[in-house]
């Protein structure tokens, strides 16, 4: 399984990225409220997370 880390510099790209997402219809499974996984089509997982 493949995996990638982003990190984003403010709350509203992250926020941005899940209205992106929900619109392509990306599952999403937040893990804290700075910190979610997206999953791809063929399972790729990506970690978004706000930079600290």
């Amino acid at each position: 399984m493949a995996y990638y880390v982003l990190e984003v510099e403010s709350k509203e790209e992250l926020l941005t990225i899940v209205q992106q997402a929900q619109e392509v219809e990306a599952p999403i499974k937040w893990l804290h409220s700075s910190e979610l996984d997206l999953i791809d089509p063929d399972g790729i997982v990506t970690r978004i997370r706000l930079k600290r």
